[in-house]
């Protein structure tokens, strides 16, 4: 698979800017301008900050390197040197700083997804540099700008924005800011579908950087032509692109520059039909991944390689990677999802903070106005009394303030983690893993997922998904079952935990006809309007698992081990329409539900298992 083909997921709209791969050092490059150069290193820096003894100024330009070092791979910490730096910028009222904490703060939010906090971040930050005269530095912000709409998908204002750009730029001689720009078009036109036009502009971006010596530039634009030429199916222009673009990163010693250019350079050597080279790349990209600790990459890897060897009939390889994405795919998730609940965690515990001080503050008030009053004469007692009312008033306000942010921050965590689990996790500040004995497990999958997904546009698809898995969560929440997670188009959960119970077998199995039942009415409701529907397979095993958070910040509920492993089995070796069973779920809901037995069937690594499928509630 090619890096830019899957796009629904939150993780790899960051990688999705590979054009601007080798572009950050402009953008968040350290500030330099009239002051003495600082160290480069971050530790250097951070022992700067613990000395202390430093003037406003170079506090700043401190916080404003420490937040582009940091943006991409410590976010929050990143944001918070970043906004620490506008403080100071405009304590010191030094424009040129502001500017650049503005930019670098923009950035942040932009890889938090914050998108409209971002944008008018990085266009107070243009406003500013182009008030300055500075006008390399203002077009350069406005690619930035160009970025942000790219990666929610608004090309025609990335279009206006480089537009923008090169009328700033206009006349002077910045040809590293003036290739960047190229690239900002050949971004938006890719985007739009307009490959030629994409292309046009990539050549123009690497013309210039290549007449001019500028390497960061040169390696976006060969990367973006790499990115184009495979969208168009040339893929041994790609690839040659791509080529160029690893060069680069070698001669640069970018280590993810390289891996992710290997990674791409090895699917489309794949797509030509060069599999041992494009498995040579691909398994090269795999092992940097893994110095460089990127998921990101391995994942993308891992499944290039399962679509190459499958291709080649090397099935057996291919199905080991096939695997290893799968357990990647899940590891990726459970990391989103510890970064939001710790994002939403600081953000309340940051106002926590702010609240409880104004409190603090407010019954300060109180009290010496009280002491106050009681030094006057009595007739102005009255007076006293009210003011006191006004501001325990305000801090009633305050208080319950507070308590609906720690409302907030519970609802989500909810939203994640079962309520007991949560509790403990609450009371504890950790959960312990718990082995359950009698747990059912259920899978489901929708069959053609992948043929009826290309007859649909990715937002339709989107919407049919969540719809279909919103009900799927109404059905659970019915009949006391926990959601576990969703891969793709597949839906798991599990009845019996976290609180255990008699009756999961058969509350699981009752749920399991309800979605059977959901899903037929949903597609006949669709090709009545000539639309395409959604068949679905689904797969049930009763057994033990193991189930808890594992890890000191992966907030994520899961369940491990050969139940798990059998319930998914159990769904790929069903039919669409049915609700396949093992003989150890049948023999709890034998007397409950009407089944039909299938015999012994050969399930992929697990050997011959009894299965039956459930007709109906008897």
């Amino acid at each position: 698979m090619h890096i830019e083909t899957a796009r629904t997921t939150r993780w790899l709209t960051l990688l999705r800017r590979l054009p601007l791969l080798f572009t950050w050092v402009v953008v968040l490059g350290p500030v330099q301008a009239q002051y003495p150069p600082l160290p480069d290193s971050p530790d250097t820096l951070e022992m700067m900050l613990e000395k202390g003894g430093l003037d406003d100024t170079t506090l700043c330009r401190i916080h404003i390197n420490l937040c582009s070092i940091y943006s991409s791979s410590e976010t929050a910490e990143a944001l918070r040197l970043g906004e620490r730096a506008i403080v100071l910028a405009e304590k010191i009222r030094v424009p040129i700083l502001l500017s650049k904490a503005l930019n670098n703060v923009g950035i942040c939010k932009k890889y938090q997804g914050r998108y409209a906090e971002a944008l008018d971040l990085l266009q107070r930050s243009f406003s500013l540099k182009d008030s300055l005269g500075d006008k390399a530095l203002a077009a350069q912000t406005l690619t930035t700008i160009e970025e942000l709409h790219y990666s929610q998908g608004h090309y025609n204002d990335g279009l206006n924005a480089a537009r923008l750009a090169l009328q700033v730029l206009d006349t002077v001689d910045n040809p590293q800011v003036r290739s960047n720009i190229y690239n900002s078009f050949g971004n938006s036109y890719r985007g739009l579908g307009q490959l030629d036009s994409a292309i046009h502009f990539y050549q123009k971006g690497l013309d210039v950087a290549a007449a001019n010596g500028v390497a960061i530039a040169y390696g976006a634009a060969a990367n973006g032509l790499g990115l184009t030429y495979f969208d168009k199916g040339d893929y041994k222009a790609s690839a040659v692109h791509y080529e160029m673009s690893l060069e680069l990163g070698r001669q640069l010693r970018r280590e993810d520059a390289i891996a992710i250019s290997m990674l791409n350079a090895g699917s489309a050597y794949g797509m030509m039909g060069r599999t041992e080279k494009g498995v040579a790349y691909l398994t090269e990209a795999i092992q940097r991944a893994k110095d460089l600790q990127s998921m990101y990459i391995e994942f993308e890897a891992s499944k290039s390689l399962a679509e190459i060897l499958g291709k080649a009939g090397r099935y057996e390889e291919a199905f080991t990677y096939q695997n290893r994405m799968q357990v990647l795919g899940d590891s990726i998730k459970q990391v989103e999802n510890s970064k939001l609940v710790a994002e939403y965690q600081t953000k309340f515990d940051t106002e926590r903070k702010e609240k409880e001080i104004e409190v603090l503050s407010l019954e300060k008030k109180v009290q010496a106005e009280e002491l106050a009053k009681e030094q006057l004469r009595r007739n102005v007692l009255l007076g006293g009394l009210a003011v006191l009312f006004v501001f325990a008033g305000v801090v009633l306000v305050q208080r319950n303030r507070i308590s609906k942010a720690r409302q907030r921050s519970d609802e989500l965590l909810l939203n994640i983690l079962p309520e007991e689990t949560a509790n403990e996790l609450k009371a504890k500040g950790s959960a312990e893993a718990k082995l359950f004995d009698e747990v059912t497990v259920l899978f489901t999958d929708f069959k053609d997922f992948t043929q009826v997904a290309e007859t649909m546009s990715p937002q339709a698809l989107v919407a049919e998904i969540h719809h279909c898995f919103k009900a799927f969560d109404a059905i659970m929440e019915k009949h006391g079952i926990e959601k576990i997670k969703t891969i793709g188009d597949a839906y798991m959960a599990a009845g019996g935990l976290p609180v255990t119970n008699t009756t999961n077998a058969r509350d699981v199995v009752s749920a399991a006809l309800e979605i059977q039942q959901f899903i037929r009415a949903y597609r006949l409701e669709r090709q009545a309007k000539g639309l395409p529907g959604f068949d679905i397979r689904i797969g049930i095993h009763t057994g033990p698992v193991v189930a808890g958070i594992v890890g000191i910040k992966k907030f994520a509920y899961d369940i491990w081990g050969d139940t798990v492993n059998t319930a998914s089995r159990m769904e790929s070796s069903g039919e669409p329409g049915k609700v396949n069973i093992s003989g150890s779920t049948y023999a709890l809901v034998k007397d409950v539900f009407t089944c039909t037995h299938r015999g012994k069937i050969q399930a992929k690594h697990k050997g011959e298992i009894d299965m039956y499928f459930v007709e109906g509630a008897r």
